[in-house]
């Protein structure tokens, strides 16, 4: 092996070694010893020059295009192209005693601009400081930090070490999707568990999350306060506060201070399998996932495929087509093949419970490997597809997704749970944990069905984003009707007007820290329930409504 094989470290060290075995000179021997550190020390800054410089994911994507994705077989996960298995990137020791050194010497500065915030602010704050002061710019690398949570109850003011970085996807890039904005939505991770100003009951949690309204104020909040409501808390939505944002001193805008979609107790609460296990009767969180395949190149998670049968189902408006392939990202452990085999076959057969039963009248169960077999015993499709389907988990999920007008409604941030494990607590496939509302269908999608109809002309150029869900069960009259009592009875208790009041309420309190204060988002929203109200109960649908 030749001496360019080596590092400039090693080189330096053999030059070190030879020089000082032959030569007797003391002094000679300081000097070399002074000038080999240096060596060292100049190698060293190089490596850490060059790993800063390679380009991060949200700096340079190479996401795959469809065209590319190879054909896979809905129950096998792919092997990558270069035949090694991706891992997530490490994430970098903790070094707090430089942060504390530079926190504590950065102290009066700080309590000087934290008091000009509680004096000009009506918001709660979260402000961030960053070892080195070092913006907030990669969605893999974690950076140590302490936040600081001011502006708010004493009881809720909090100085902790955690670590940050950015979250999202489309979210935190530019219109080129290559570079980070620069104000992104942000992930903290603390080291310890923290209650964070009240929120979810004022239980602990390590990781929330910082998202940032960018087309309306009130989306994410209102979906996250509609999924609470309407469920009364059976399925897990995410708890929201506002908050102004600040890093390194730096004002980021006003975010919506969110937790992080997880499986863990509290949140998504299913069992999840400990390190090793390979058995399949444990919790599944799930995602339909239209960046699957590059979260699986770049973070190891893995997916699988649905192709919901093959079908082709008319939705409520009367258009046919076949529905799209989805990848579907598992959020919980796994470990070996059985396990993702396993949850494919699992969610590929419900969907083919809920097509045969409502299509074609042909009611199927599981049997004991949950193989598809005759359910004869079923006498509507609701009592077949009650089996395998928390229906209760899919009508609120439909109602939050139609009075939203949630484009990305079958594309992506969707996620369902179930649970094979002795303590189940989702023992049937079941929808919750609502989540990216951003993307919202404005003018007509407030003035007819939305969620349970493939993508209309206004929208297909991003590829078609209907819910192959929504649009099989919403084309029956019997699931209809389950929606339209669920809606009854939701809006005879005021809960929809209390929810939006709510959040308004929350912007208007934040005076001038806001300039939208949500009102027109709030008028397309009571447009659609106003909507709903009628077409529910009417006995035939509007096709030709606008």
């Amino acid at each position: 092996m030749g001496i360019s094989n080596f590092t400039k470290r090693e080189k330096c060290f053999i030059l070190f070694v030879v020089t000082l075995s032959e030569d007797n000179d003391l002094r000679k021997k300081y000097r070399l010893l002074i000038i080999i550190a240096v060596l060292l020390i100049v190698a060293g800054c190089e490596k850490n020059r060059k790993i800063a410089e390679t380009p991060s994911d949200g700096q340079h994507l190479t996401d795959v295009p469809a065209t590319d994705r190879p054909v896979l077989s809905p129950t096998n996960t792919p092997t990558p192209t270069n035949t090694q298995t991706p891992t997530p990137t490490p994430t970098p020791t903790v070094n707090f005693p430089e942060l504390k050194t530079q926190y504590e010497a950065d102290g009066e500065r700080r309590t000087a601009e934290l008091k000009k915030i509680e004096d000009e602010k009506n918001l709660p704050a979260v402000f961030i400081t960053t070892e080195g002061f070092e913006d907030i710019r990669s969605r893999e690398v974690y950076q140590n930090a302490v936040v600081d949570i001011v502006n708010c109850a004493d009881e809720y003011r909090l100085s902790k070490e955690a670590k940050v970085r950015v979250r999202g996807n489309s979210s935190a890039l530019d219109e080129t999707e290559t570079h980070i904005i620069a104000e992104p939505p942000y992930k903290i991770k603390f080291m310890e568990k923290q209650g964070v100003l009240g929120m979810h009951d004022g239980k602990k949690f390590k990781e929330w999350v910082l998202l940032r309204p960018m087309s309306y104020m009130i989306n994410d909040a209102l979906a996250f306060k509609l999924g609470n409501v309407l469920s009364d808390g059976k399925y897990y939505a995410s708890d929201s506060c506002y908050v102004n944002v600040y890093v390194n001193y730096v004002f980021k805008g006003v975010y919506l201070l969110a937790e992080q979609n997880e499986a863990k107790k509290n949140r998504v609460d299913v069992d999840e399998p400990k390190e090793g296990d390979e058995s399949v009767k444990t919790g599944y969180f799930l995602e339909i996932n239209n960046y699957y395949w590059r979260d699986y190149q770049q973070k190891g998670q893995p997916y699988f495929m649905v192709d919901y049968a093959g079908a082709s189902v008319t939705d409520i408006l009367g258009e046919k087509k076949k529905f799209n392939r989805a990848g579907y990202t598992i959020h919980t452990d796994t470990y070996g093949e059985a396990q993702k085999e396993f949850i494919s076959k699992y969610v590929n057969n419900v969907f083919k419970i809920v097509y045969e039963a409502s299509v074609n009248n042909n009611y199927l169960k599981f049997d004991e490997k949950y193989d598809l077999v005759n359910g004869t015993e079923f006498k509507s499709p609701e009592e077949a597809i009650s089996e395998v389907l928390d229906l209760d988990s899919v009508v609120i999920s439909y109602l939050i997704n139609e009075i939203l007008g949630n484009v990305d409604r079958g594309e992506g941030s969707f996620f369902m749970a179930v649970d094979f494990s002795e303590k189940s607590r989702f023992k049937k496939l079941t929808f919750l944990a609502p989540w990216d509302f951003e993307w919202t269908a404005t003018g007509a999608g407030y003035y007819n069905y939305f969620a349970a109809t493939f993508t209309p002309d206004k929208y297909i150029a991003y590829g078609e984003r209907g819910n192959p869900w929504f649009i099989t069960l919403m084309s029956t009259d019997w699931f209809r009707r389950i929606v339209r009592d669920k809606f009854d009875g939701y809006k005879a208790a005021d809960l929809f007007e209390k929810c939006i009041n709510d959040i308004l309420d929350q912007l208007k309190a934040a005076g001038s820290d806001v300039s939208r204060d949500g009102s027109g988002m709030a008028g397309n929203v009571r447009s659609k329930i106003a909507f709903l109200d009628k077409a529910l109960h009417s006995e035939t649908v509007d096709k030709t409504a606008p």
